[in-house]
């Protein structure tokens, strides 16, 4: 005679999934790969043991995790690979765990550009990233939560081209550094809280025409990595953070057209001579006609601002400077403009 208890959990899993091929959603169950388009969900936990819990090797899919955890114990694998050229990818409500990194795009320098959505995944325990994406079109990644991780949170490898994305409402927590951008137009990093960072906050590459805002960035003991870092792209809106403990707060290495404003900025310490400061202007290729204002730039072992002798023509003014032990401003640039109010 059956187990009637048995007999009655494979019932439900039956009517389960019968229901969810009616709403049009696969259900899975157990190690996938994807091979076509359409809105899949997971009905239990899954875990593999050699490679990925879940392969993606159609474009145009939805995989709704449905509160479920996916975990991998391959240190050589992703938990969620993504293969080469798919896009319109959207991954949802879930947690992953263990792998190599938490969700990958690109083997290879000349995938096509893609589009990938992450909504509302835990994503700890990886041996390197949490995201690594290579060669985007657009990206968007909302509402997440980055734990305990052996590299950065979100690496964006750009192969070349920029892209548009959006990168905001997430927690980083304990890792080496939070977002690592090569080049993008049109980005949204704001509202992410990011604490226990051995390297980089944000670094935006050589990014441009975009924004950073309402960030919290806080480091661990002994970071080695800037709070906010930028490069030659230029025109960059960076406003409303706060950053600590870093070994320079925010850095425009290049560029023109930023603006620097309403920041908190504090405790930044003197990893080498030529670190510890507030707002650091300069780099290779010169950074030209930025305003700096109404930031609080205090207790910094470094200058409040420090100007290289690549800045020029750049302006400050109404930041407060206080208890910096390198100085309020240091200026080693040509034509950069004290415009009043800044409180020494």
């Amino acid at each position: 005679m059956k187990n009637p208890v048995i007999l009655g959990l494979f019932l439900v899993a039956i009517g389960v999934a019968t229901a969810l091929a009616d709403e049009g959603r696969v259900p899975i169950f157990q190690v996938t790969s994807i091979s076509q388009p359409g809105t899949y969900v997971l009905t239990r936990n899954i875990g593999a043991m050699v490679g990925s819990a879940i392969t993606i090797q159609a474009s145009n899919v939805t995989l709704d995790l449905n509160g479920m955890t996916v975990t991998t114990s391959d240190t050589f694998a992703p938990i969620i690979q993504i293969g080469d050229n798919f896009e319109g990818i959207h991954i949802r409500d879930g947690r992953l765990g263990g792998g190599s990194y938490g969700i990958f795009y690109g083997t290879g320098g000349g995938v096509s550009p893609s589009t990938i959505w992450i909504e509302n995944v835990v994503i700890s325990q990886t041996g390197f990233e949490g995201v690594y994406l290579t060669n985007l079109r657009q990206f968007e990644m909302t509402a997440c939560k980055l734990h305990n991780l052996g590299g950065n949170g979100v690496l964006l490898v750009t192969g070349g081209g920029a892209f548009a994305g959006r990168i905001v409402g997430n927690q980083f927590t304990e890792m080496r550094g939070g977002i690592i951008v090569g080049s993008s137009n049109n980005l949204l990093i704001q509202d992410n809280v990011m604490s226990g960072l051995s390297s980089y906050g944000i670094n935006l590459g050589s990014s441009r025409a975009s924004i950073v805002r309402g960030n919290t960035l806080i480091a661990a003991s002994g970071n080695g990595g800037g709070g906010i870092v930028t490069g030659s792209g230029g025109n960059l809106l960076i406003v409303d953070n706060f950053l600590d403990g870093f070994t320079d707060g925010v850095s425009l290495g290049g560029g023109a057209g930023s603006r620097v404003s309403g920041n908190v900025i504090r405790n930044m310490w003197l990893i080498n001579p030529t670190a510890g400061h507030g707002i650091g202007v300069g780099g290779t290729g010169g950074a030209l006609r930025n305003l700096i204002e109404g930031n609080q730039i205090e207790g910094n072992a470094g200058c409040g601002i420090r100007f290289d002798a690549t800045a020029s023509s750049n302006v400050y003014r109404n930041n407060m400077l206080r208890g910096n032990t390198g100085g309020a401003v240091c200026n080693a640039g040509v034509g950069n403009t004290d415009a009043g109010g800044n409180v020494l």
